[in-house]
């Protein structure tokens, strides 16, 4: 599923500007040809209001290859909740045919901050994987010169700033490849994972597990049924919606905190009004999903999830431990969300970026991450070379079992001591 061209991200020529050079928010940039090798000549513009990009994002999100996490209403609600108050500027990137219609949209957004400014995909810390919505036909010719065109020109047309960057690029996009991904030639900082399922639950879950470990799991859900009757379901209606939301976000916070992660941003308030938010306004037409196991009307297990494309992206699970935790409740609900996306014509079940033990369990297929960074000024090739030591040295603390664990209880230590100091 790789796209067959490559290219190096380097140093553009461009002088910085003052502020004022940049294009306000609210209006587009003039739009420009560009002649794209075998494919024909487009036309580029750069909007920089989400509301005025909606009807292309949307015809695109119908008709085109992508991840939801570009869809028009998860980066809509993230601007509301995050994205603004973080003073990020959109930056949207469309190409569009000669007839006028959109063909590729890239959601890219303007970053001030005390290192320099930086355009970069919309959406983080929420999108596990960033990259445009595309026709199929263009993705398919966008390769070699005609990719390196097309990159060149956004480049030229981006509003002006130290850096650009593009983090988390798949290999693919729904059914297509990235052509952003032969673009961005660096590993990340972690790989994803994700499984092919089968016609059926039945067939697929006595192909992936042996008879022992099925049997297992039909004891540990016969043990949860001690707790009360086991029930799961597909969460519907605003309120109860939310209010799980809020229980997912709190119960992996503290999960997090537990397992000494480096990082937590489900601790975040921003976060947490994102995914409540979302968890109201984004219905299942929309692709956002929430799912319930419960033992006796006590949550025992949950997970946000999203579905788009034949995939469902397992984004946010959660689990109790304590009595429950011989029960497996999170395994026992991983089944049966399986089980749902196949009744539902799901294809792929795809875990997202993570390198968790259990997804390289279920998993038949792994891919690279990429990220690709092109300074711009002084300033930015500063700002360039910090990035690319941080990940590489991520990547070399992560292949190091030993390194990891002794990083993990330094960040955990370092952790209690500010929050006694803070008491």
């Amino acid at each position: 599923m790789s796209p067959t061209a490559s290219s190096r991200d380097s140093a553009v020529p461009v002088a910085a500007g003052p502020a004022g050079d940049r294009p306000q928010t609210g209006g587009a940039a003039a739009p420009h040809d560009v002649a794209l090798d075998g494919l024909g000549t487009f036309r580029l513009e750069i909007v920089h209001d989400l509301a005025a990009a909606e009807g292309d994002w949307r015809e695109l999100e119908a008709h085109g290859e992508g991840h939801p996490f570009q869809s028009y209403g998860w980066i809509a609600v993230w601007y509301e909740t995050i994205g603004r108050k973080a003073g990020i500027e959109p930056v949207i990137a469309i190409l569009r045919d000669t007839d006028g219609q959109a063909c590729l949209l890239l959601p890219l957004g303007l970053e001030r901050g005390r290192l320099g400014t930086r355009i970069v995909a919309l959406g983080d810390p929420v999108c596990d994987y960033h990259g445009p919505l595309v026709t199929r036909a263009l993705a398919q010719g966008l390769t070699g010169p005609a990719l390196e065109a097309f990159w060149a020109a956004v480049l030229k047309a981006l509003p002006r700033a130290d850096l650009v960057a593009l983090t988390r690029q798949p290999p693919w996009l729904g059914t297509v490849a990235n052509p952003l991904h032969a673009l961005a030639r660096h590993p990340y900082s972690a790989g994803a994972h994700g499984t092919r399922l089968g016609a059926d639950w039945e067939t697929f879950y006595a192909e992936r597990r042996g008879t022992k470990t099925r049997r297992r799991f039909r004891e540990k859900e016969r043990r949860l049924e001690k707790f009360g009757p086991v029930a799961f379901e597909a969460v519907t209606g605003a309120s109860r919606r939310e209010a799980l939301a809020g229980e997912c976000l709190a119960l992996k916070s503290r999960q997090l905190d537990e397992m000494q992660a480096a990082r937590n941003p489900f601790s975040s308030p921003d976060v947490q009004a994102f995914f409540r938010a979302g968890a109201c306004r984004l219905a299942d037409a929309d692709g956002f999903h929430l799912f319930r196991l419960s033992a006796g009307g006590e949550t025992v297990a949950a997970a946000l999830c999203l579905v788009g494309g034949g995939s469902l992206y397992y984004i946010v699970p959660v689990y109790q431990g304590g009595p429950y935790q011989r029960c497996s409740p999170g395994a026992l609900l991983l089944h049966r969300i399986m089980q749902w996306s196949i009744e539902r014509g799901c294809t792929r079940f795809d875990f997202t970026i993570g390198d968790e033990g259990y997804k390289a369990d279920w998993a038949d297929e792994s891919w690279t991450l990429r990220y690709g960074v092109w300074p711009i000024t002084p300033k930015g090739h500063v700002a360039a070379l910090g990035m690319r030591s941080a990940i590489a040295l991520k990547r070399w603390i992560k292949s190091r079992p030993a390194v990891f664990a002794l990083v993990r209880r330094a960040l955990a230590l370092k952790t209690r001591i500010l929050g006694q100091g803070g008491a």
